[in-house]
């Protein structure tokens, strides 16, 4: 059960808002809108962008992970995490005109963008690129290929003969993910019934360490690979059906520092 909101709005924590909103900003708070509508006990919209003003310290995704964990990371990281530091500094500056919506500097809503990879270092890590990396002792280059395209418009015959002919021509074992339970039924009811060594399977150790050809599994999956030398295919719901099927869930606004009574996952 996940919470309502990453703050509570009890009449403590309306109080601390008020104080820190004070301290915060200059001039008349009645003026904004913000502190108007905390004060009578409402969310805004954007109101969690004032995160830290509910608490006396916030914490980050890093301060969760265990040092046990490992991280697999990108190439390139670092470039994903400057480019939004300057789309965030860039609306700061538009936002910051809004005299009835006042914001907290980006230094007290998010981590700066060098910030991350450098607690992140702290973790054992992956590193992983589609390209090729230099040779070295913690370098390892696999033999890996795209597997061929094979979209499934339908359910029909023709459909489902095109994807026995891929099977009967991979000399290996093959792995389906598929976007949700539904979407690992229907492919497991297309394949059912033509004489293969099908079975579901829950993750990728449940598929490896399962004695069946083929599994269909629910995996986050956007782009298959071929293992030659393994002789192991994945093959993605995106290759299979073109789009990923999306679920409908409430957006959420992502602050970078997140409170340590618990996380949202939207």
């Amino acid at each position: 059960m996940l919470p309502a909101r990453e703050f509570p709005l009890s009449e403590q924590a309306i109080a601390r808002f008020r104080s820190a909103y004070r301290n915060s900003f200059e001039g008349d708070p009645q003026r904004s809108l913000i502190y108007r509508e905390v004060s009578n006990g409402n969310t805004p919209g954007g109101i969690e962008y004032y995160l830290p003003l509910f608490f006396d310290e916030t914490a980050s995704l890093v301060d969760y992970l265990s040092p046990r964990w490992v991280v697999a990371a990108p190439a390139g990281l670092e470039d994903l995490f400057d480019q939004f530091e300057a789309e965030a500094r860039e609306r700061f500056e538009m936002c910051s005109l809004d005299r009835e919506r006042p914001i907290l500097t980006l230094e007290e809503t998010f981590l700066a963008g060098a910030e991350v990879p450098d607690r992140l270092e702290q973790l054992p890590q992956i590193r992983y690129s589609a390209n090729a990396v230099a040779d070295g002792p913690a370098a390892t280059n696999f033999e890996t290929r795209m597997p061929p395209a094979m979209k499934i418009e339908t359910r029909y015959e023709d459909a489902a003969a095109a994807l026995v002919r891929f099977l009967d021509a991979f000399d290996g074992r093959v792995l389906f993910s598929t976007d949700s339970p539904g979407r690992r039924e229907q492919l497991y009811d297309m394949l059912n019934g033509r004489g293969l060594d099908l079975a579901r399977t829950e993750d990728w150790r449940g598929f490896l360490a399962d004695a069946h050809r083929i599994g269909i599994a629910v995996a986050p999956v956007e782009n298959g690979v071929l293992l030659p030398e393994a002789r192991i295919a994945v093959i993605s719901e995106q290759q299979l059906f073109g789009e990923r099927t999306r679920t409908r869930k409430r957006r959420c606004l992502d602050t970078a520092r997140w409170p340590p009574q618990g996380l949202r996952v939207c």
